[in-house]
């Protein structure tokens, strides 16, 4: 299994005491708004535009539809990004998932997975 681990780092004397970065004041906006992510999605306390853990909502499907379950979860920036972000994107569940940014735009990033999504975590930073 490979991991990946991104770590950064701003220096404050680099950047100054707000540091912006494609047009926002890095992790001082409040969170994504989810759409599409479930039943009850969770964005971990702390979370912002430009990074956060996602808790990925219930599958809903109601009783005898298709069981595709959840596949993809739609975040929408709290702030819009002067440009189209980097993202770096964690799954954190179901060994052997792909998942993907299907859409990403200023305002909107969309992860795709190629497995039910429904209760489980990813992450992600977007500058």
């Amino acid at each position: 299994m490979k991991t990946l681990f991104l770590t950064l780092a701003f220096s404050v004397a680099a950047f100054g005491t707000n540091p912006v970065i494609n047009g926002q004041t890095i992790f001082s906006d409040s969170a994504p708004t989810l759409t599409e992510c479930g039943t009850s999605p969770i964005v971990a306390t702390g979370g912002t535009s430009n990074g956060a853990t996602i808790t990925i909502g219930t599958d809903s499907t109601r009783p005898g539809a298709p069981t595709e379950g959840i596949r993809s979860c739609t975040l929408t920036f709290a702030t819009a990004f002067t440009n189209p972000p980097v993202v770096g994107l964690s799954v954190l569940f179901l060994r052997g998932t792909t998942c993907t940014i299907g859409l990403l735009s200023t305002t909107v990033m969309r992860v795709n997975c190629d497995a039910n999504m429904s209760g489980q975590k990813f992450s992600f930073v977007a500058f």
